[in-house]
């Protein structure tokens, strides 16, 4: 397999860090609402709006960021991202408006699908399951990040290095080049070319074939240039639409984009050890983030549903020991072991509902509908992780730990059926 050359990575890494900083928006709700508890000023309907702030008017971004992907291309959304995200921390920095700051950043969450769909677009499809899952290791590593920071400095303080960096970024975003998918789409081919030029670094044979490949897909597809109104009135948008939207539903249900904003408080529901459930919060925090780096390497290796499906398996299995051990035992071993199987649960859930979703979903769609559909489905999942976040610190409270926890072992089941019988295998496949 050819590796891929300086220009692409740069490329990859400039265009990828949004997801970083989505990372560190969820992780920063556990660290803020850690600080308010130990500050004694711990309010429940406070800590949910914390919680679901993170992702506020993500919906906005998600509403727009298709429009503005087919009307000025993949890079332009880089620059508002970063730029939103610089005035974002800055308020978090300077004034006493967290939740202004944070509301504000959560503007570029929607925003995320220009990442996925740029890497997507840019590689070739032996580096592409690769490099998209690197975009969700990203992800979990901001959190880590916010989560072992907070040992060693101020949220302000973190706050203004964040700022400082979205501005280098925003300045590294103009040395990268648009997508030649995008250029080909309004038919303007001499730049397609050069883009692929310093992508591939002018391997002239890989770049005619390259065009050809993206030209004939999309004749085949029938697709330059459709007006949105005329994408959303199709039948086959609709049933893309409905598919992924189904399947993203199920894979926020098993549980892991509810626990990240809360781990903290999740964990000391079932936490009877001497470890303070902050630590717990950063052991599941490292596995998560190993298990990322794991995907990394198999990405390629193994077809992305098979993953998911013996992912999800292992999720019933590990998550069906935790719920026994709550229901019947209630023990200090009982806990030890429940602790346990949600740091294996990391591993495994990074996989099947953080790293590959996204993956699967942007390779199975076509180009003439990718980016509306994405923009859709972003939006859908904004909408719905605020709901679910928003609701989750009650659900904590009012409801058996063990509940919750076979509740997302059911879903983990059903994302698993789900994927069995009604998702297609992308690896390897080029782009259509």
């Amino acid at each position: 397999m050819k590796r891929i050359n300086s220009n692409e990575l740069y490329a990859v890494i400039v265009s990828s860090i949004p997801f970083l900083y989505i990372g560190i928006t969820s992780g920063l709700s556990t660290e803020y609402i850690y600080e308010q508890e130990i500050n004694g000023k711990k309010d429940e309907e406070d800590i949910s709006w914390i919680g679901a702030s993170g992702l506020m008017l993500s919906f906005v971004g998600s509403l727009v960021v298709g429009y503005l992907m087919d009307k000025f291309g993949r890079r332009t959304l880089f620059f508002l991202t970063y730029a939103i995200n610089f005035v974002g921390w800055m308020i978090i920095a300077f004034t006493k408006y967290f939740l202004l700051g944070r509301i504000l950043i959560s503007l570029t969450v929607g925003m995320a699908p220009a990442s996925a769909i740029y890497v997507a677009e840019i590689l070739q499809p032996e580096h592409r399951g690769t490099f998209l899952s690197i975009e969700s290791t990203l992800e979990i590593l901001g959190s880590l990040f916010v989560y072992l920071i907070g040992y060693c400095i101020s949220i302000k303080t973190s706050s203004l290095m964040l700022g400082i960096a979205a501005a280098f970024l925003f300045i590294f975003s103009f040395y990268i080049p648009e997508t030649p998918y995008w250029y080909m789409l309004k038919r303007r081919k001499g730049e397609a070319t050069k883009s692929l030029i310093w992508l591939r670094k002018g391997n002239e044979l890989t770049i005619d074939r390259e065009l050809c490949e993206i030209e004939k897909n999309l004749i085949n597809t029938n697709k330059v240039d459709h007006g949105v109104f005329e994408i959303i009135f199709n039948l086959k948008w609709w049933r893309l639409f409905l598919l992924f939207s189904v399947y993203l539903l199920f894979t926020e249900l098993t549980g892991f984009d509810m626990i990240i904003p809360y781990s903290v408080q999740f964990f000391a529901k079932f936490n009877r050890t001497e470890i303070d459930s902050k630590i717990i919060s950063i052991i599941f925090m490292v596995v998560t983030f190993a298990g990322t780096i794991g995907t990394v390497f198999i990405v390629e290796r193994f077809e992305r549903t098979s993953l998911v499906i013996y992912g999800n398996l292992m999720n019933v299995f590990l998550l069906s020991i935790s719920a026994i051990c709550e229901m019947y035992f209630n023990t200090y071993a009982s806990s030890v072991i429940s602790i346990i199987c949600f740091c294996i649960f990391g591993t495994t859930v990074s996989i099947t509902a953080f790293t590959l979703p996204w993956t699967i979903i942007s390779e199975n769609l076509p180009t003439e509908f990718r980016a509306t559909i994405l923009a859709v489905l972003a939006t859908e999942f904004s909408l719905t992780y605020f709901l679910f976040t928003k609701l989750f610190p009650d659900v904590l409270q009012n409801c058996p730990i063990s509940y919750i926890i076979w509740s997302f072992a059911v879903f983990s089941l059903l994302t698993c059926i789900f994927v069995r019988y009604f998702v297609k295998e992308t690896r390897g496949i080029i782009l259509s």
